[in-house]
């Protein structure tokens, strides 16, 4: 699943950054690095630009910049916090 597919308000972790996405190494040096919590805050009138929140700050890109970042959704939990699917089973692995 790649950033440009979360709906508005939804949160994801980032997966990582594709090798050919149109300025990588720009992405990278804002923070969309493997790991990071991402909120996709919206998208314009027709879905280009799209507004993130990402360690602390926004930011607005190109949807094919959002289209080469890969994700996974992060799931709430019940305490408060996120967790990804493969957090999930390891913890139901024990």
């Amino acid at each position: 699943m790649t950033l440009d597919c979360i709906k508005s308000g939804g949160w994801a972790f980032i997966v990582g950054v594709s090798p050919d996405a149109p300025q990588r190494r720009r992405l990278l040096e804002l923070g969309l690095t493997r790991g990071a919590l991402v909120r996709m805050c919206g998208h314009a009138a027709f879905g280009d630009p799209v507004w993130i929140y990402v360690r602390g700050g926004y930011l607005t890109m190109r949807k094919s910049q959002a289209a080469a970042i890969l994700v996974r959704p992060a799931l709430p939990l019940p305490g408060g916090g996120f967790a990804h699917e493969t957090h999930l089973w390891q913890e139901a692995q024990g």
